[in-house]
């Protein structure tokens, strides 16, 4: 097991744990084509043989398809810290082979505690390039199979012409601001906090990509077309969270729990694809087929945890815990766009000329869990080795909604 103290975290650059967990040695964060680092490989292994929890409670994954959870979804500041389990014990749950990453959030001070923080920066790409966006104000967020009866036939007046009314400019500077207090009341019995985060960021990314096809087994590969991808990328990052424990005795206590993360991605790929071997590419005098596509998406992606956990000391060799957990996750993608167009270059001047086609796609899933579990413990030392003896169970009710609708344009 590797530890990140809230020390080593406060210190740190990350914004994320996403960007915590990669310091781990072992670990390894997956990135996708818009750069985005989301997800862990633990000692190699793939992230669906991992698992996340937050305070030893295991917790649902947004994703439509998968179990993982995306770490950056989760903001820093509210991690007293960080573990990462590379092997599993008898009293975890057993369906990870790769590991798992426990996140242990913030507990009430001692005393009154009160910070605040606010930072700003500009992402230093789009001082070469333009950041593109789309109206996703306009976004419906349901498609017309929801509005209407389950036979009506779409027209394209159905559709909102937000996310293919493209902007291109200079991006707002970032935002970055957290709020955290808490204190202990009642001789110190009692103790609250609360905490609140929220990131907007502006993010870009360009890449070139080669396509290529074996025409003649003697002469080897050929390429057959160049795509430039830019991407423009709007992250709204925002978190609640509260905490509430009550001391009993110095042999019992209990505690509840509640986190709440979201995160609004707003991103348009922009794609331009020259045709190497088509439409009469010549590059010396600039001329070639091209093609256009560009995609706007929208994804709202929020995790909501409420546990409720007691600590039971019931002699000095025996202690009892216990949790009651709900939790629930949510992925939305309303009216995901893409439009592909034709092109051409000639004498270097770019033209689009011919819509192909386009799509506009809508996606929800949910993930909700209700669970409780219980462990029983019992110390006792053999031979001046300290044993412990745990007995546990655990009790889950998990529901999964998934809902896809897409529609095609063809002129």
């Amino acid at each position: 097991m590797n530890i990140i103290s809230a020390q080593a975290i406060e210190i740190s650059p990350d914004l994320t744990v996403a960007r915590i967990v990669k310091r781990v040695s072992g670990v390894s964060l997956e990135q996708d084509n818009a750069g985005n680092r989301q997800y862990a490989i633990l000692r190699g292994m793939d992230k669906r043989y991992n698992y996340t929890t937050i305070n030893d409670v295991k917790i649902p994954s947004p994703d439509r398809y998968n179990r993982y959870v995306p770490l950056d979804i989760f903001p820093s500041e509210v991690l007293e810290r960080l573990e990462v389990f590379k092997t599993l014990t008898p009293d975890m749950e057993g369906d990870a082979i790769g590991g798992a990453a426990n996140m242990i959030m913030k507990d009430a001070p001692r005393a009154l505690s009160i910070n605040a923080n606010i930072a700003t920066g500009y992402n230093g790409i789009f001082f070469g390039r333009d950041f593109m966006s789309f109206g996703y104000k306009e976004i419906s967020g349901l498609s017309p199979y929801q509005i209407h009866s389950q036979g009506y036939n779409a027209s394209p007046s159905d559709f909102s012409q937000g996310p293919v009314t493209y902007q291109s400019g200079s991006p707002s500077p970032d935002l970055l601001a957290g709020f955290f207090a808490g204190n202990r009341f009642f001789n110190k019995k009692l103790g609250a906090l609360g905490a609140v985060n929220i990131q907007n960021s502006y993010r870009g990314s360009n890449s070139l990509f080669f396509e290529s096809t074996v025409v003649d087994t003697l002469k080897g590969a050929t390429l057959t077309s160049m795509q430039n991808r830019k991407y423009s990328e709007r992250e709204l990052r925002y978190s609640l969270y509260s905490k509430i424990d009550y001391r009993l005795n110095s042999r019992n206590k209990i505690q509840w729990s509640n986190s709440f993360v979201n995160l609004t991605d707003f991103q348009v790929r922009d794609v331009k694809t020259t045709f190497l071997t088509l439409g009469g590419y010549d590059p010396i005098n600039g001329n070639a087929a091209l093609q256009y596509s560009t995609r706007s998406r929208k994804t709202r992606q929020n995790i909501f945890n409420s546990t409720l956990q007691g600590n039971h000391q019931l002699s000095p060799e025996l202690k009892l815990d216990w949790s009651a957990v709900y939790s629930i996750a949510k992925n939305d993608v309303p009216d995901n766009s893409k439009v592909i167009l034709n092109g051409e270059q000639r004498n270097l001047e770019l033209r689009k000329t011919t819509v192909v086609n386009s799509s506009r796609r809508w996606e929800y899933n949910t993930d909700r869990d209700l669970a409780a579990y219980m462990n029983l413990s019992y110390y006792l030392s053999v031979r001046s080795l300290p044993v412990e003896l745990k007995v546990g169970g655990l009790y889950r009710d998990k529901r999964r909604d998934n809902f896809y609708n897409e529609y095609y344009f063809r002129p």
